[in-house]
């Protein structure tokens, strides 16, 4: 999805462009352009501090070096690393380490950033805290987030969750769609139990945890390993039960 390896098959379709077909410099271009990566090994120059391990993706192709510096500014105040901004890889925790990746991977104004398993290294808290990173970001800069991961953690940010099982799809999607006029019912009874402005997010995260349980039962999770409210636990219950029968 990344244009740095073709397919031995098939298509991917950016904008109804076929990016298989590019050469190495047409996809090299296409990824500056349109694509930021976090690797699962965080990938930090340990020579490098926090501030020009940041700014490295845009050394190719920055006419104003001033402008990629005051934007990988923004990006580290916005993950909370200012006090870090002179620092190197092993002086940060994991956890700043993968912060600073995050920052990197949108120094170039990205549409899409590709990540994969981020919270792999993390303990479980330090990975809440990554996700919740990553969807204010999102909805900061208006950037999709493609994220190969095996947390069940991630289900409850997801718009659209495609499970994978020895290369082929095996479930499909969530979405905005899935909570159309049918659940109408549904969202008047979350509205009572949550408050308005947060049903959408919830009918969310209960139908993205049901959908997974549903899929895999062969997963120990459970709707209680989500921070939810108690009535929104029940609810989701309720849910899922119904789906079963």
């Amino acid at each position: 999805m990344g244009a740095i390896i073709k397919p031995t098959k098939g298509k991917i379709l950016y904008d109804k462009v076929d990016i298989t077909k590019f050469s190495e410099d047409e996809a090299a271009e296409w990824r500056h352009n349109n694509i930021g990566f976090i690797f699962q090994k965080i990938n930090l120059i340990e020579f490098l501090n926090v501030l020009e391990n940041v700014t490295l993706p845009m050394y190719p192709y920055a006419d104003d070096f001033e402008t990629v510096k005051n934007k990988a500014l923004e990006l580290i105040e916005t993950v909370g690393l200012m006090e870090r901004l002179r620092h190197k890889p092993s002086q940060l925790s994991v956890g700043e380490q993968q912060r600073v990746a995050i920052a990197r991977a949108l120094i170039n104004n990205p549409k899409i950033v590709l990540a994969d398993e981020p919270t792999a290294h993390l303990d479980t808290n330090t990975g809440r805290g990554i996700i919740k990173l990553m969807k204010k970001l999102r909805d900061l800069y208006h950037v999709t987030f493609i994220i190969s991961i095996h947390d069940p953690e991630i289900i409850t940010i997801a718009d659209r969750i495609i499970k994978i099982r020895d290369g082929k799809i095996i479930s499909g999607k969530i979405d905005k769609t899935t909570f159309g006029t049918e659940d109408g019912e549904l969202i008047k009874e979350l509205d009572k139990a949550v408050g308005r402005s947060e049903t959408f997010e919830t009918v969310r995260k209960i139908f993205s945890i049901g959908t997974h349980y549903l899929t895999d039962r062969g997963m120990t999770i459970s709707i209680e390993d989500f921070d939810l409210d108690e009535k929104v636990i029940n609810l989701g219950k309720e849910i899922i039960d119904k789906a079963e029968k």
